[in-house]
């Protein structure tokens, strides 16, 4: 699935992993640092910096200083990332694959990925949340004055 998407990517001049980055800086919003970036990529941020140093270079991105906190920098993407984050996202390569597999096998994918995503969170001792998640509260132990 890699090399399929990666030749695809190749055609607008872009990795599979600057595919990734876009992705995650638009889902982000502003919300988007280096930091949120690697931790959610399961990268080093020095990795995640020269990623974005070369596609601040290209003009996907820009790094935006904040305001109130003078040591926090936020990631947003240009107008030509954003197009090319579209670009990505229509590319065909992913659903013409994943439609081979039935409803059930990709239910069946989905709970497993998300189950090794969240040991691996575990394992790497992080608290982020996966990515489209919300963190729900937890019942509280009922009491004898419940």
């Amino acid at each position: 699935m890699y090399k399929v998407r990666q030749i695809e990517l190749e055609k607008l001049d872009m990795l599979p992993k600057q595919s990734r980055i876009l992705r995650l800086i638009h889902t982000l919003g502003k919300e988007a640092t280096p930091t949120k970036i690697s931790l959610n990529l399961f990268r080093r941020r020095h990795s995640i910096s020269e990623h974005l140093s070369r596609m601040e270079e290209k003009g996907l991105v820009r790094r935006i200083k904040d305001l109130q906190k003078k040591n926090l920098v936020r990631i947003e993407l240009t107008e030509k990332g954003l197009k090319s984050y579209k670009q990505g996202e229509r590319l065909e390569s992913i659903v013409e694959l994943m439609s081979e597999l039935s409803f059930q096998e990709l239910e069946q994918m989905e709970l497993i990925l998300k189950k090794l995503r969240d040991i691996s969170l575990k394992t790497l001792a992080t608290d982020i949340a996966p990515i489209g998640t919300v963190n729900k509260p937890q019942p509280q132990a009922k009491t004898s004055e419940n």
